[in-house]
């Protein structure tokens, strides 16, 4: 059963709305079988009882009984009801004519926790067995007693306890205490006192210093400082009438012999070597601090920081679903208007790739998109495509994948990915026909030419439904990193590309996204199933930061446009996760759930510099449109540095960790031809 749950959720990112023909599922259940431990006897019957019908009789394991209280006592009239409602579908089905023939009313279901008997419950179909069962439980069950009392014998605790009493050894004393006779009789005075001349109504007894304990102080630290003298001066200047007048100036230059004098001069050497160590200074002061920079708006840039109210969670701010074309579809790319603010494209996934031309009826005035050719879907992918990109214009890739120049200048190759672990390069033009015989062409002269009623030209008429790629790269969880840049070849002269530099392989499924961050043009995220990783160009021994195993998929990551140290992580439970490199990097900053369904598409957009909007796609074909609060989308002036810092560190770790690995081969290497050589002498000194 655990396996088939696992096989389950692998596949369940691969599911589509429509139903696919060449899709193929398969199920492997995994039976485990216990057989007995001994065999049971007669008077018993091994039941199997499912969880619905423990609840129905009561009878849980673990819950309702338990190993200290086995025993329950089931009616017939019930067991007989449950078979004849459930029939065969009953646990009790295959013992009906036992539980007829039993002659009493109940009958003993017993919960065998260590599978005695080889399963979890038996049924005990004799009354004498029940009646010796249910009387030997009575006979062990402890029945506390009232303990004997018996009479007491000493050990010598009374002598003990003799010599540890006081004992009187002299007569008490007796004092007498009396005030003074003239005392007596005098006469009392009275007054009135307010409540509040003393604390609650009390007369307070302060502490005071006592001066027979106190401590001469002989020696005492103190510090002072000299200040130059203030003087307070002001001036203002005098008005004078207004006149009109002008200036006009001319710059003074010295002439060349002047210039060389100067720079020649003892004087100007002593000057710049007097000023050197104070100019040092300043441009430190100047490089180390932003001498302009705004203290009062750096301080307080978002008015959420004036109001003191932080919102960390992202607000629902508006949802899209066309209840006829995107319902139940998933919308696998979601793409914002590049000049219209606030507006966005999305398209639902197609298992086929479609080439689309615009044509508008003669009658009609809405233009209607038309394909004009489909691929095969025997060739091409075997899950629904994730992304498509039309290769450049200047070069195209070779039958053996190899680029070269494009001599006519225009994009006739395109690359789409799917979650099948394939990139596949797809061509425009028609394929090359060496040689076509007699019989072929008179067959072709004789067909019939295809009813065309919306006038869809045939320009890519070779191409329908015998659309194949003519590459197909296949991977697993492999990041390739290469070169598009061709060189010209020293002994042929023809345009070559290199080899791919590095080709790593981190992720243990497929990589469904590969972004770079907006702020570090040498920065890539990549986003697998279970994990991500931060990757920096020119760091060959991996990525510079890589996350724990999730327990729940990951399909999809993007970069903030506003904060260099945030990327969102969406998730197949349809939440998603806020990574702040400034705050943790071992775990999410905060998750929070958008959709019942798994997220497919993140794209984010720069409304205004108080509306950052996130938009985010599920699998049912909703699109969310969530608002960014001031924390994830306000970034400080220092975080890029920070965040910069923190990339060239973990850099540095693994440069560190690279050098100490070939250190430890090297010194494992130098160990075994050490222990080779001793090997060498001993062997030749018994020779």
């Amino acid at each position: 059963m655990p396996i088939f749950k696992w096989l389950q959720k692998k596949n369940s990112h691969t599911q589509h709305s429509g139903n696919h023909p060449n899709c193929i599922f398969i199920i492997i259940y995994l039976i485990t079988v216990t057989p007995p431990l001994t065999d049971h006897p007669d008077y018993i019957f091994p039941l199997v009882l499912t969880s619905a019908t423990q609840e129905l009789f009561g009878c849980r394991a673990d819950e309702d009984l338990t190993g200290e209280n086995p025993y329950k006592l089931l009616k017939k009239e019930d067991i007989i009801q449950d078979m004849k409602t459930r029939a065969s579908v009953s646990d009790f089905s295959p013992i009906k004519q036992l539980v007829l023939d039993y002659p009493e009313d109940e009958l003993l279901l017993v919960f065998d926790r260590d599978f005695i008997y080889g399963q979890s419950f038996y049924l005990v179909l004799t009354v004498e067995a029940k009646e010796n069962i249910l009387k030997e439980e009575e006979e062990e069950m402890i029945i506390p007693k009232t303990p004997e009392s018996h009479p007491w014998i000493s050990l010598g605790s009374e002598q003990e306890i003799e010599e540890e009493s006081v004992t009187e050894s002299r007569p008490r004393l007796r004092y007498k205490i009396s005030p003074l006779l003239r005392r007596c009789g005098a006469p009392v005075c009275f007054s009135d006192r307010s409540a509040l001349d003393g604390k609650e109504g009390f007369v307070e007894c302060p502490s005071y210093q006592d001066k027979s304990f106190s401590i001469r102080e002989m020696e005492r630290h103190t510090a002072i400082q000299a200040s130059s003298d203030t003087k307070h001066s002001s001036t203002q200047t005098l008005w004078k009438y207004p006149r009109n007048m002008w200036t006009q100036y001319e710059s003074r230059e010295f002439g060349p012999e002047e210039k060389e004098n100067h720079l020649r001069s003892e004087n100007l050497k002593n000057f710049i070597t007097s000023v050197l160590i104070r100019f040092e200074i300043s441009l430190q002061q100047n490089h180390i601090t932003d001498v302009f920079c705004d203290d009062w708006t750096a301080l307080c840039e978002e008015d959420g920081a004036l109001t003191g109210k932080t919102e960390t969670q992202l607000k629902e701010y508006q949802s899209f679903m066309d209840l006829h074309f995107s319902k139940e579809k998933t919308i696998s790319h979601i793409h914002w208007h590049p000049t219209i603010s606030g507006h966005s494209a999305n398209h639902s996934c197609q298992f086929l790739l479609l080439l689309f031309l615009l044509f508008q009826d003669k009658n009609s005035v809405t233009p209607v998109v038309r394909y004009c050719a489909v691929s095969g879907i025997e060739n091409g992918h075997k899950a629904p495509i994730t992304d498509i990109q039309w290769l450049s214009e200047t070069f195209e890739l070779s039958k053996l994948g190899i680029p070269v120049e494009n001599p006519s200048g225009i994009s006739v190759q395109l690359v789409t990915c799917a979650p099948d672990c394939c990139v596949l390069f797809w061509d425009l033009r028609p394929p090359r026909v060496v040689s076509q015989s007699l019989t072929d062409v008179k067959q072709k002269s004789e067909e019939k030419p295809l009813e065309n009623p919306h006038g869809i030209p045939n320009t890519f008429k070779h191409l329908n439904l015998a659309w194949k790629p003519f590459i197909r790269v296949c991977g697993d969880g492999e990041l390739v990193y290469t070169d598009w840049k061709m060189d010209k070849d020293n002994d042929s002269g023809r345009l070559l590309s290199t080899k791919p530099i590095h080709r790593l392989l981190v992720h243990d499924t497929l990589v469904n996204t590969v972004s770079r961050s907006p702020f570090f043009r040498d920065i890539i995220l990549t986003v697998s199933s279970f994990s991500f990783a931060i990757w920096k160009e020119g760091v060959t021994s991996g990525p510079i930061l890589m996350s724990a195993c999730s327990k729940m998929l990951r399909t999809v990551g993007h970069w903030s446009l506003s904060r260099p140290a945030v990327f969102f992580i969406g998730k197949e439970d349809g939440s998603i996760e806020v990574w702040d490199l400034l705050q943790n990097s071992h775990e999410p900053s905060q998750s929070q759930n958008i959709s019942s369904a798994a997220v497919t598409c993140i794209s984010t957009s720069s409304i205004s510099s108080k509306q950052h909007l996130l938009a985010v796609s599920d699998r049912l074909g909703t699109l969310h449109i969530l608002q960014i609060p001031w924390t994830l989308r306000r970034s400080s002036n220092s975080e890029r540095q920070i965040v910069k810092k923190y990339f060239e560190k973990e850099e540095e770790r693994l440069e560190y960790f690279e050098k100490r690995q070939i250190k430890h081969e090297k010194e494992k290497k130098e160990m075994e031809a050490e222990q080779q050589r001793k090997k060498t002498v001993r062997e030749e000194a018994l020779v």
